[in-house]
């Protein structure tokens, strides 16, 4: 039961039997009790279409961050001093201009924070944009940064750091030949075949790597780097893969002198005079 609290007017006076009349009144709650939740329901859907857009575009410097970061790794062994201007160069084709539009790419090697900030090799890549608020600016009036961080670690030279792996294991697998022209300095490649010719160079081709291993022999020499024969083959890196299959139906295969079985033929049945 409601408690109706004790009014100062004389009882059984007009003011009283209003005021009674007003203080037992229901009507109108729902609409006052809506109005005062209609600001909040609407700050937190804008919150979370915030945190929606926010989440997105994370997800989009994250990446930018990953490629830049393989890239600079690559660049590093391969010569280059810290990456920087490779990563840069990536996180620009990707949209993400270092100093333009609110975004910061940063490079660092080895890394600032994180397990590799002693790792001769390592490098980190850090792609941050200003972002102003849209539907929480109600609540923020100051822009927020969102980072997407990746590290990557260069290979070091000329001890299996293999790009190049030709898996076959009787037949010949490795050629160069005419003018062809190959040069990856920092490679070391492994060929698995056995046969006295498993790698075969021509005099006119340019071939310039690291390593050649090979199981079998060498037909011809290489531009630069080393030869090495008789090696071990190297383990296939796929062979935890599975192979996936394609959504096309395969057709049985007839043998010959077998015959299609002909499709039954479906005859219109007559309708009934009327």
């Amino acid at each position: 039961m409601r408690h109706i609290p004790r009014l100062p007017f004389r009882k059984g006076s007009f003011l009283r039997r209003r005021a009674n009349a007003l203080l037992r009144e229901t009507s109108g709650t729902t609409t006052i009790i809506t109005a005062l939740a209609i600001p909040v329901l609407i700050g937190l859907a804008g919150l979370g279409t915030e945190a929606g857009y926010a989440y997105m575009k994370h997800s989009a410097l994250q990446s930018t961050a990953g490629l830049a970061a393989i890239s600079a790794a690559n660049a590093v062994m391969y010569g280059a001093v810290s990456g920087a201007t490779d990563a840069k160069a990536i996180t620009a084709a990707m949209g993400y201009q270092d100093r333009q539009d609110g975004i910061t790419v940063t490079v660092n090697s080895p890394p600032l924070s994180g397990p590799y900030t002693t790792t001769v090799g390592a490098i980190e890549v850090i792609v941050s944009r200003q972002q102003q608020p849209l539907l929480m600016s109600l609540f923020r009036k100051t822009d927020y940064t969102i980072t997407g961080r990746s590290v990557s670690k260069a290979g070091k030279l000329g001890t299996g750091n293999g790009c190049a792996i030709a898996l076959e294991r009787s037949l010949a697998s490795f050629f160069s030949s005419g003018t062809m022209s190959l040069t990856m300095s920092g490679c070391d490649a492994y060929v698995n075949s056995s046969d006295p010719k498993a790698a075969t160079l021509s005099n006119n081709s340019t071939v310039n790597l690291a390593s050649l291993n090979i199981v079998g022999n060498i037909s011809g020499s290489l531009t630069t780097g080393t030869v090495k024969v008789n090696q071990t083959p190297i383990a296939n890196p796929y062979a935890d893969l599975s192979v996936g299959t394609t959504g096309r139906r395969r057709r049985r295969s007839r043998s010959r002198g077998e015959r299609r079985r002909p499709r039954p033929i479906r005859c219109p049945q007559p309708r009934p005079p009327r």
